[in-house]
């Protein structure tokens, strides 16, 4: 992204959820900062918080991922 004449990296941050083999795969090979692309579903669920308040959260629930590179 150019701001101005100046140039600035865009970063990115969603919520994936993974399950089974997926999930061994990532926390074994993936680190902090990993550039990844996701494929999955969309989803948004509800939940409680300290307080009492619903709050909403949407994740990726990951069918498949591809390891890019490292940061």
């Amino acid at each position: 992204m150019i701001i101005k004449g100046k140039e600035y990296k865009l970063r990115i941050l969603h919520n994936v959820v993974a399950w089974n083999k997926t999930a061994e795969i990532i926390e074994k090979y993936l680190n902090k900062g990993n550039e990844v692309a996701v494929e999955g579903k969309l989803t948004t669920r509800s939940y409680d918080d300290k307080e009492g308040n619903k709050r909403y959260i949407t994740e990726v629930v990951c069918n498949e991922i591809l390891m890019l590179g490292n940061k």
